[in-house]
């Protein structure tokens, strides 16, 4: 008869255990259950290199920096020695060669203690994709017809705006509210009620603020 145990030995590892008593006969060899001889606590990328730390080590040899660029195959490019043994946190530090920091690129530690059994670490990266961000174009430049029009496209949440347009000593001479939808979003603004000049178009969506003021001549 065979029995099967999995238990969850920290947050990260899962052991197995299989009790048999037919496979020893059928001349199959079972090596004793793994108790996690490392326990990886932290593990972070960034300009400085690579920090990672243990909670816990027994016969921890040497672990190996292995890298991917896309999260599933990694290849090693480093080795960083191990502490042992120890029941307290351990700090290592490594920085790879030839990597810029904030590229795409991930991380993971293999750790091999001296009999030669392997533990691998979650993968980690200091890679944040960029944030989509809002644009706005707006027509005729100058405004001749009396009404400016404005597309916003707004890649992000739906939500509400503040429209403003400024004079060039950066005072409100009109603004109004609306709401914005994911996409394109379509504007007319009437400035027949503005003397002739120079002002700015400014956008904020509370998300992306459009800080750089947006110039228009108004020669109606």
């Amino acid at each position: 008869m065979n029995t099967y145990l999995l238990s969850q030995s920290d947050s990260s590892v899962y052991l197995m255990e299989l009790n048999t008593q037919t496979l020893s006969s059928s001349g199959f060899g079972i090596s004793p259950k793994s108790q996690g001889f490392v326990h990886f606590q932290s593990m972070s990328s960034a300009s400085q290199g690579i920090n990672f730390k243990t909670s816990k080590e027994i016969n921890c040899s040497y672990f190996t920096v292995e890298k991917s660029l896309d999260e599933i195959q990694f290849d090693s490019v480093g080795r960083v020695e191990a502490k042992g043994n120890s029941t307290i946190p351990v700090l290592y530090k490594y920085k790879p060669i030839g990597h810029e920091f904030g590229s795409p690129v991930f991380y993971r530690l293999k750790a091999c203690n001296t009999s030669n059994e392997i533990m691998y670490s979650p993968a980690f990266s200091d890679y944040t994709p960029a944030k989509p961000s809002n644009t706005v174009s707006y027509y005729p430049n100058p405004v001749k017809s009396g009404d400016l029009f404005v597309n916003y496209q707004n890649n992000l949440d739906a939500g509400a705006a503040e429209i403003y347009i400024l004079d060039i000593y950066g005072k409100i001479v009109n603004s109004f509210k609306s709401e914005l939808t994911r996409g394109n979003n379509f504007f007319k603004i009437n400035v027949t009620g503005l003397s002739n000049g120079i002002y700015f178009l400014s956008i904020n969506d509370n998300l992306d603020v459009q800080k750089s003021a947006l110039p228009f001549i108004n020669n109606y």
